[in-house]
């Protein structure tokens, strides 16, 4: 169902009401609040007949996560900023990140040596994944993050969940 959040429990109600009894799979785009916010509690708040039990959507990061990382980076980024951080924020950190692994490969601020050592990563642990760049290309290889509504819930959902 690609649309916004707040459409969402609109459309399942009305699906259910139909007669269909699928569960929902969703982008992005669901957990999208206009003040940063991911993973918004109000699209459990606005689905108040629960046709969204079981819903799945993909996400670049989830703070439903027990790594010790990314509990590590919320709470730092709640401290700074006195909100939560979002999955742009983490993009951004991982984005930082790479570029800061670069430098000091390149071991210079010279724009040429980090882009050769940057070409010259394969692989980097961000946040937001595991990213895998295949030889002679920029593109990285990715997991994709799946949150399910559970129980009036998001969780995350495990490599190779289904349900």
């Amino acid at each position: 169902m690609p649309t916004y959040y707040n459409d969402v429990p609109l459309i399942a109600e009305q699906a259910h009401q139909l007669g269909i009894k699928a569960i929902f799979l969703g982008n992005g785009a669901w957990s999208f609040l206009g003040n940063g916010a991911w993973s918004t509690p109000e699209i459990i708040q606005l689905d108040a007949g629960h046709h969204l039990e079981g819903a799945c959507f993909s996400n670049h990061f989830a703070m439903e996560s027990n790594a010790p990382e990314i509990q590590k980076f919320i709470t730092a980024y709640k401290a700074k900023f006195g909100e939560l951080s979002d999955e742009i924020a983490a993009l951004t950190y991982d984005g930082m990140s790479l570029i800061s692994q670069a430098i000091g490969k390149a071991n210079s601020l010279d724009r040429l040596a980090v882009s050769r050592a940057m070409g010259d990563i394969r692989e980097f642990q961000g946040l937001t994944g595991n990213f895998i760049y295949p030889p002679g290309s920029h593109d990285p290889i990715k997991n994709v993050i799946m949150i399910q509504l559970r129980r009036g819930k998001f969780e995350q959902m495990k490599s190779g969940e289904s349900q």
